[in-house]
């Protein structure tokens, strides 16, 4: 993760590619197709392409996700919050780490760590943990549902290791070892869900980017626009005149 810590900024060669990637998507070219076509006309290596992966959005998509994303933390005291655990715990561990983050097109923050490693690279350790569940806490949730991947290594040790934390946090919760989250979560249509991934935020009805909250809570404004690539607010129209 040092490679890339403090390392990337929005050039113009990557705003070029980001909007042509998003002329495509919006005449509904495949993502993969589209994102292959737009990386090697950019000479942009894997790196660039995972962060336009993640950046890039159609506009549907973008409206769809928006539709369903709950903005006031104060609407979430009190409900049960259903969490993508991996993808969730991630993202935190990298902006604990101070390592570079992507506000994406549609306003969700989400991580480069998990985007150029494998997840069974994620050390669990008590102190990140700590730290995660006392911020979890500040929303005031009544159970905490926490769903591992089946595929991960190590992911029913996981939820152990989360399950021993519940009583020493005063919370309430249940851990699942699950062989597909994305779809777990999908069919929660009368829950709260924690995840930035894509497939979910586009179907669950009700998600929340736990991500930003904490982001915007804990950094000042200097830090934060250090630390994050900002795609939401760049104009295409603006790149292109």
């Amino acid at each position: 993760m040092a490679e890339i810590k403090g390392s990337i900024t929005i050039t113009k060669k990557l705003k070029k590619a980001y909007c042509d990637l998003i002329f495509l998507l919006d005449r509904r070219y495949p993502k993969k197709s589209a994102l292959t076509f737009v990386t090697n006309h950019y000479t942009l290596n894997s790196k660039f392409r995972n962060i336009l992966n993640r950046a890039a959005l159609s506009s549907n998509t973008v409206k769809r996700i928006q539709k369903n994303l709950l903005r006031d933390p104060d609407l979430l005291k009190g409900r049960d919050f259903h969490i993508d655990t991996y993808n969730q715990l991630i993202t935190f561990f990298s902006l604990v780490n101070h390592d570079p983050v992507i506000i994406c097109r549609d306003g969700v923050l989400r991580d480069i760590f998990s985007s150029l490693h494998s997840k069974n690279d994620l050390q669990i350790n008590h102190e990140l943990l700590s730290q995660y569940f006392t911020t979890l806490s500040k929303l005031k949730p009544r159970n905490l549902f926490f769903y591992f991947d089946k595929q991960r290594s190590h992911s029913k040790n996981h939820a152990r290791i989360f399950s021993a934390l519940f009583q020493e946090f005063n919370l309430l919760g249940v851990c699942e070892v699950h062989k597909a989250v994305d779809w777990s979560l999908k069919n929660q249509t009368e829950e709260l869900v924690f995840s930035h991934d894509t497939a979910v935020l586009t179907i669950a009805p009700q998600c929340f980017d736990f991500s930003s909250w904490f982001f915007n809570l804990t950094f000042p404004h200097a830090i934060s626009q250090r630390l994050s690539l900002n795609f939401q607010n760049i104009s295409c129209l603006k790149l292109e005149s």
